[in-house]
């Protein structure tokens, strides 16, 4: 999972610096990479053991809950046609 995890990170990264330039577009651009680096921090901090259970299962949780709204984002650029998904692959 870890390598997946960096997989999405930086896969976020690219997909945001191919979003066209404006102002709605910064805002997608924005929220994505907040929300992935935060599924990446909360799930790297339940990794190294820092997180301790009941608050490991709560860190879990919140990675779900962050890669949902990372999803969210990414159905806003497929419906609004921003980019074609399947080009940055």
């Amino acid at each position: 999972m870890k390598s997946r995890d960096e997989k999405i990170r930086r896969g976020d990264n690219s997909l945001c610096n191919s979003l066209p330039k404006s102002n709605s577009n910064d805002v997608v651009s924005y929220q994505i990479l907040k929300s992935a680096t935060s599924v990446a921090a909360n799930y790297r901090a339940s990794l190294r053991g820092k997180v301790r259970l009941p608050n490991l299962f709560l860190n879990l949780i919140w990675c779900l809950e962050e890669a949902d709204e990372s999803m969210f984002w990414f159905e806003i650029i497929e419906e609004e046609q921003i980019i074609n998904l399947i080009q940055i692959n």
